[in-house]
């Protein structure tokens, strides 16, 4: 029998890939253990839990959700640490090193070191005009890309001082 009937979103898996969390459109937060077969709940938001991302540093799994926040769980006692509030529905997130970006609605995109969740490091708007569907860091964490829902790619770099390396292309 399916645990969940709502439409998933994204999933994330742990590092020994025997342990899977699923964000869809309910508002639970499912763990499922591959070996046992045995689905608990994390924890919940109150809407659909759009992107989650596992930062391999700190061990922390960050669910970002529709209802306009980014929740980060200690998956190990299955708690939650910290819980900020964005200015818009979270659509795509992901975690490089301490580094954490986070892409919103109207274009908002905010970027957090994971060791201090209390305050953005960055909040900037996306170069593209229209709705991002996708942000990536690039493995080094000093830049990223943003995609929208037109087809055009961004990469936008960290370092305020390089800003004049940024670009856009479209995509086919």
């Amino acid at each position: 029998s399916v645990p969940f009937e709502e439409p998933l979103l994204d999933c994330c898996l742990l590092a020994h890939d025997s342990v899977a969390f699923e964000g869809g459109l309910g508002q639970p937060l499912p763990r499922l253990d591959w070996n046992t077969l045995k689905v608990s709940i994390l924890g919940t938001h109150e809407d659909a839990v759009r992107s989650l991302v596992r930062c391999r540093q700190s061990g922390a799994l960050f669910s970002g959700s529709w209802d306009s926040t980014v929740t980060a769980w200690d998956v190990t006692s299955q708690s939650r640490v910290a819980r900020l509030s964005m200015p818009g529905k979270v659509y795509s997130m992901d975690c490089v090193k301490h580094t954490l970006i986070v892409a919103m609605a109207d274009r908002h995109v905010h970027v957090y070191d994971t060791r201090r969740l209390e305050e953005a490091l960055q909040t900037r708007e996306s170069s593209l005009r229209h709705q991002t569907r996708c942000v990536r860091l690039f493995p080094d964490g000093q830049a990223f890309a943003v995609s929208s829902i037109e087809g055009r790619v961004g990469v936008e770099y960290l370092d305020p001082a390089a800003q004049s390396k940024n670009f856009a292309f479209k995509c086919h």
